[in-house]
């Protein structure tokens, strides 16, 4: 029972901190699906104001379907907004 309170306590002390710029990149995976990601995010970046949220991408796919423009995409949203879509909606919808 001590062996398993132990290793509770260095798991939770040896929790990985994660920063802005991670936690952007798991917002991103998360609205593509990864529920790995999504959880992530939820237990680890609440601290963080992130630009790249699900409504960010959903407001950045109805752009893309109307003007596939990548360039206009990264002017209007950011730069790392094409990571939003899966590879299916870049192949069907984004032009350079």
């Amino acid at each position: 029972m001590k062996f398993i309170i132990l290793l509770s306590l260095v798991s939770c002390i040896s929790g990985k901190d994660y920063s802005k710029e991670e936690c952007e990149t798991l917002s991103l995976e998360s609205y593509r699906g990864s529920p790995k990601s999504a959880h992530l995010l939820k237990e680890n970046c609440s601290e963080f104001k992130l630009k790249y949220t699900k409504d960010l991408c959903q407001k950045s796919f109805e752009a893309l379907i109307l003007n596939g423009n990548a360039q206009s995409l990264k002017q209007k949203f950011g730069d790392r907004v094409i990571e939003c879509f899966d590879q299916r909606q870049k192949d069907k919808f984004l032009t350079h």
